[in-house]
Formats: C-alpha cells, structure tokens, sequence
C-alpha cells in the first residue's frame, strides 16, 4: 500500500513548461508532426500475403493463456475510446471470460479485427529538454489483450533464431545493461591492449500513427505506416522487421541495439583509421535502413574513450547521411544525458576516473 502511494506521487500529474517553448509554437510543432505521419490523404490499398501453416503458431488460444495475458497487464493503463480499463476486464466472471475467449479466437482464425479496437486516441507530450513533442497511443484494452496474446507466440517465435543477437530491446531476459556490460568490457579490453575505443551512439527515426486533440478538436485520419508509440506488438514487429540491417556490418565494427537506439563501434590504436572504419559502417547501417523505409537521424553523440582519459565529448556529430559525404565535426563539446547516465552505470564515473589516472 505504502508503496503505491509512492508511486503516485513519483508519476504525478506532469503540466506543459511553456517556459521551455521560446522559439517554436507548441500547436505548429503537433500540426506538424502529424502531417509527417498521417498525411489528410493515404492510399488505401488491399492486399493478402501467402498464408503458411505454423502448428503451434496456428492453434487456438486457451484460457491459460488469456488468464496470462491479462496478469501482464497493468490495472492502472489508461483506457482507448471505449472507456474499457483492464480491471473491468479482469474483473469480469468465468462466463464472460469464456464469451472474450470465444470472441478472441474468432478474431484470430479469421483475420479479423472489430472496428472499435483499430481506432486510437493519441495525446501529445513534451519532449524533455527539447521543443518537440512525442505522440502516444492510447488503444483499446480490449484489442491490446489479444495483441498481448499474439505477442506472447511472436516472441517465442522470433527467439528462435529470428532476431538479431544485438538487439536486446523489449526481449525476456534480455535488458540495456546488456549492452552496457558487452559495451564496457570492450572499452576494457582495449585498454589492456594499448587501444582506445570510439562509440557513435545513433537514432533512428521512425515513424507513429497521430491524432490531433490539443486544441479541443478531434481529426480522424488514416495511416499507410508506423507503428504506435506504446503498443504491445510494436517492440517485437520493429525488432523483426530490422532484424537484418546489422548482419556482416562490418567485422571490424560492432553494433549493439537497444530498440531503436544504436551503437556503433570500433577499438584499435589508430583514431584516423578508426573513424573511416566507423563512418564506413554508419554509411552501410543507414543505407540498409533506407531500404526498409527508416532513416537515422542527422545528429548522434560521439564518445572516445582513452587510456589517459576518462572521457572526450563530441557535442552535435553531424553526419549527412542521404548525401553519405564526410563527417563534419563542429567544435565544443558537451555530454549528453542519456550518454552519461548509461556510462555512469558502467565505468562508476568518480571513482573510474581515479582508476584510469593510475
């Protein structure tokens, strides 16, 4: 109990910094984003893929597993447009639950999806530290516990062999220390070996579907693409869709993947050398992403790690990728949050420092 209450305070209820919007208009920002991501006209086209039996894959959902579903979800999730909350779900009698079951397993023989549970609420928040603001998706409870449950066979499916052996998002078992523990060794293997390390830490940018409502209006519209920012079958339909953009990179280069954060990088005693090798790989990262639809970011961080010292920060790395021209490097440097709080994890800040001196 006490801790729940905690938990309340900890996530209150966040108002808009105006404060923080001096050089852009809030409203034009959203208006923006969602033309980006849903255009007022989309093609709308019907297709139907090849079917291919799958055994397991293909049988009926049991109660078991609707049970386990619904012990996944959160009581406190806010609600789609029907109102529906997940306590209302749970709290629902055998009989009932049975009827949902039924329904659940119509939905799923026959491809089939109810209207109520495609149409989304989508609210708009502030980015932190930046005049931009991040679309979210509020969908149907209902619909998202047969998401949950067709998540729950995707996943065990994509383990399988299917998804990339660095891309540790969203996966059991699997977290970003993962990647900070793989990324840290290396740094120290380097310095055993007289080498430094310089990691790109990149972003892809993708694409959700969006609503307007932050003027008191409400605007529907269709979408040809993307996925909802918050969605059960969002993590692992992105993790399989890219899971090939890092095979046979570069062997010279390594690459970690946390969703659709990336890392790139490479160790060795010689930094001119090292940063071709590196760009190299971006150029190719990017290049298999423009293929699938996606793009990097034209902005990363870039960290150097050295013998002598503990960190050197390249504020703003720009690269031109559309272009694949050289990289530009602007001078100054500045950390980055995230950068830092994820080194911090690693290498003990302070106290790793003192141990690098040495």
């Amino acid at each position: 109990y006490v801790w729940n209450k905690m938990k309340v305070l900890q996530n209150s209820v966040k108002v808009i910094d105006w404060k923080k919007w001096q050089n852009k208009n809030r409203e034009d920002e959203i208006v923006k984003e969602i033309d980006r991501i849903a255009p007022p006209w989309v093609e709308f086209t019907k297709f139907k893929c090849a079917e291919v039996e799958e055994g397991e894959m293909d049988r009926p959902f049991t109660m078991n597993e609707l049970e386990r579903a619904l012990g996944m979800a959160r009581e406190k999730s806010a609600p789609g447009l029907d109102h529906i909350e997940y306590r209302m779900i749970k709290g629902m009698s055998k009989k009932f639950k049975n009827e949902l079951l039924a329904m659940f397993k119509y939905c799923f023989t026959e491809s089939k999806m109810f209207s109520d549970w495609k149409e989304n609420q989508v609210i708009f928040i502030d980015k932190s530290n930046k005049e931009k603001v991040r679309p979210i998706t509020l969908s149907s409870c209902m619909g998202k516990v047969l998401e949950r449950l067709v998540n729950e066979r995707l996943m065990w499916w994509a383990e399988n062999n299917v998804l990339d052996k660095n891309q540790n998002g969203f996966r059991k078992g699997w977290s970003c220390l993962n990647n900070i523990t793989k990324l840290a060794a290396d740094i120290e293997m380097g310095f055993l070996e007289e080498k430094c390390t310089i990691a790109a830490f990149l972003d892809v940018s993708a694409a959700y579907d969006n609503v307007n409502r932050d003027t008191n209006r409400t605007e529907r519209r269709l979408v040809n693409k993307g996925l909802p920012q918050g969605g059960v079958l969002s993590s692992i339909l992105y993790a399989i869709y890219t899971k090939n953009i890092s095979r046979n990179l570069n062997y010279v280069v390594k690459i970690l993947q946390y969703a659709d954060d990336i890392v790139l990088y490479i160790s060795g005693k010689y930094i001119a050398e090292m940063e071709v090798d590196l760009e190299t790989g971006i150029k190719e990262l990017n290049k298999r992403l423009i293929e699938l639809g996606l793009d990097l970011l034209e902005c990363c961080n870039l960290v150097t790690c050295v013998r002598k010292v503990l960190l050197r920060w390249q504020n703003e790395f720009m690269f031109r990728y559309k272009s694949c021209v050289n990289i530009t490097c602007p001078t100054g440097y500045g950390p980055s949050g995230r950068i830092i709080e994820r080194l911090r994890l690693t290498f003990n800040a302070d106290t790793y420092k003192e141990k690098l001196k040495g």
